[in-house]
This record gives C-alpha cells, sequence and structure tokens, in this order.
C-alpha cells in the first residue's frame, strides 16, 4: 500500500509541475523519421534498397492510371496481349503457391542488400556468392499453400538453418514451364525460406543462413543510416543507400592521375560528403519528390539534388508517356 501511495503522488507531482508551463513551453514530440526495415540484413551490408508498396490514395490513383494505359496500350496488339496472358497467369500461380495476391496488396515491402569489397582491388575475384546478397519480402503469404505446391511440384528442397527451403531457380522453372536454372548447381543456386508467416528471406546458402539468424534474433542485423537531409521524404516509397566509405575513398586515391583535371576531381571528390550516397522517392507536400542526397552520418554535411512533381499532374505525364507502351510491348513479345 505504500508503494502505491508513493506513485501515486509522483504522478500527481509530475503532472503539476507540468500545469504550470505555458502552452508555447511544451514541445511537442517529433515525429519519427521513417528508415527502411533492415532487420534481416547482415550487419556487413552496404549497399542497400527497399521498395514500399504501400501507397496513400492518390500515389494509387497513379499508378492505376499508369498500369491502366499499360493494359490498354498492351492490348491493341497481339504479342500485347499475349504478354498479358502470361502475366495474369504468372500472378495467378503466384497465388496459388501462397505468395499472395499482388494486385490487392498483398506484397507489402522488398529489401535488398549487398556487401561490397572494401577497395577496387576487392572486384578482381569478386563473387555473388560471397557478397552476402539478400532479399527480404514482407507481406500476406501462407507459408502452408507454398509446402504444398512445392512438394506437388517436386521443387527442390533443403534444411538452411535447421528449416526448410526451396531452390527459387527450381520454383522459377516450375512457374513458368521453362529449364533456366535447371543445370546450376544447388552451391550455386539461390533459396528461399520463411522467417515467419509475413517474411520472405532469398539468397544463397551462405547468406540465407545469416539472413534467418538475423530474422530470428540470433544474428545482429544491419543498422539503417540516419541522415537529416532524408527526413523530408517521410512517405518515402523506394530508398537506396550506398554506404561504403572505405570503398569511395580507394577510388578517388586510385582516381588521382598526373592530369592538373584528376587531381581537382579527386580533391573535390574528397572535401565532399561521401559517407553514403541515397536516392530517395516520396512525398513532401503536394509533390511526388526524388533527391539524390551525397551525406557524412557523422557531421550531416550534405549536397542535395531534388526534383518534384505535383500528385494532381502525375496521373496526367504517366498517361504521356504510356503512348510509347504499345511499342515497347512489340518488342519484348518479339
Amino acid at each position: 500500500m505504500n508503494l502505491f501511495k508513493a506513485l501515486t503522488l509522483g504522478a500527481i507531482a509530475m503532472l503539476a509541475a507540468g500545469c504550470d508551463k505555458k502552452p508555447e513551453e511544451t514541445i511537442p514530440p517529433k515525429p519519427a523519421a521513417k528508415l527502411p526495415d533492415t532487420k534481416g540484413l547482415p550487419v556487413t551490408t552496404n549497399l542497400y534498397a527497399q521498395i514500399d508498396f504501400k501507397l496513400d490514395p492518390q500515389q494509387k490513383q497513379a499508378y492505376g492510371t499508369l498500369i491502366d494505359s499499360f493494359v490498354k496500350a498492351a492490348s491493341t496488339k497481339a504479342e500485347g496481349r499475349n504478354f498479358l496472358r502470361k502475366t495474369e497467369d504468372a500472378l495467378g500461380r503466384l497465388k496459388d503457391a501462397g505468395f499472395g495476391d499482388f494486385t490487392k496488396g498483398d506484397l507489402h515491402s522488398v529489401t535488398f542488400g549487398m556487401t561490397l569489397p572494401e577497395s577496387p582491388a576487392g572486384f578482381v575475384n569478386f563473387s555473388p556468392e560471397d557478397s552476402d546478397i539478400t532479399l527480404i519480402l514482407r507481406g500476406k503469404f501462407t507459408p502452408e499453400r507454398t509446402k504444398a505446391f512445392c512438394e506437388a511440384e517436386r521443387v527442390k528442397e533443403s534444411l538452411v538453418d535447421g528449416q526448410a527451403a526451396w531452390n527459387l531457380g527450381n520454383l522459377v522453372d516450375k512457374l513458368s514451364g521453362e529449364k533456366e536454372f535447371d543445370k546450376v548447381s544447388d552451391e550455386k543456386s539461390v533459396w528461399f525460406a520463411y522467417a515467419d508467416n509475413g517474411t520472405i528471406a532469398i539468397g544463397t546458402r551462405s547468406s540465407l543462413r545469416k539472413s534467418l539468424g538475423a530474422l530470428k534474433g540470433e544474428r545482429p542485423s544491419m543498422k539503417p543510416s540516419a541522415v537529416k537531409a532524408a527526413e523530408d521524404f517521410k512517405e518515402w516509397n523506394f530508398y537506396f543507400c550506398f554506404n561504403n566509405p572505405k570503398l569511395i575513398e580507394a577510388a578517388t586515391a586510385m582516381a588521382g592521375g598526373n592530369r592538373p583535371s584528376d587531381r581537382i576531381a579527386a580533391r573535390i571528390i574528397q572535401i565532399m560528403p561521401h559517407d553514403q550516397a541515397l536516392i530517395i522517392t516520396g512525398s513532401r507536400g503536394d509533390n511526388e519528390a526524388t533527391a539524390v542526397i551525397l551525406s557524412n552520418e557523422a557531421t550531416q554535411e550534405n549536397i542535395q539534388y531534388s526534383v518534384s512533381i505535383s500528385k494532381s499532374l502525375a496521373p496526367k505525364i504517366l498517361k504521356i508517356y504510356s503512348d510509347g507502351i504499345a511499342d515497347l510491348i512489340e518488342e519484348v513479345g518479339r
């Protein structure tokens, strides 16, 4: 009872102290900046990107206009109609395999991560198998249907980090009816596994093992860089970050040639913020904006270039671009 009285009195005292402040002295909590969900990416990741498919109503209208224009243009020619049929069939088979209905927004986001060498010399013997290439899909999935589909279609299965994983190339061949990945060895193949009902991890055996461990909390995950210049894009849809300062510095040192222009270029790069490079697209007020930001996370110095367009104009401009889609579909169909 004494503890309860102490807590009660403490709460009353704090409320009383807050009541003495004038309204202008009360600082409202600052909304947290939206950052990519990098859980599941190895800590060595120095290049990552995320596409967020959760759109606001105006964005949905803009993209809906683009898709409608695409379908309309494709339907005007036999090659386009054939392409649409194949696409519709593929989406249907993906739904049957438990990967959700893309047309209804069941796929929420796609996160990509990769580990690049820290020096230009590292690219001489660079191998994707050793670079921790990771893809993470988040959304509304049905693991039971995926398991049943893979068993029925005899998709190659293996154990990675103690759980079932399936050969992605083999699955693609089953879905498409082709044999593009039939001869790829298991060690060089790409595999996928469910971390939970809403998360799919994709990668080589090595990177998938690390990703699953990070998603389960058994391994640390890479933390996204916090850049103040990027906070304006709170409703971004695409976020790309190249965070490899040692590689930038090494490449800059190699670029210092004998010509004055080479030396000047190298010095300019050295004094510029070069800790990371970001590309972001998102909303800012009534605008859909895209920004390229060179930034230093420690000092928050940055150089930014951005372009924007009014949301109300976006559907109209997208319609202009759709005029050439029929020709593109024809080329794809050949």
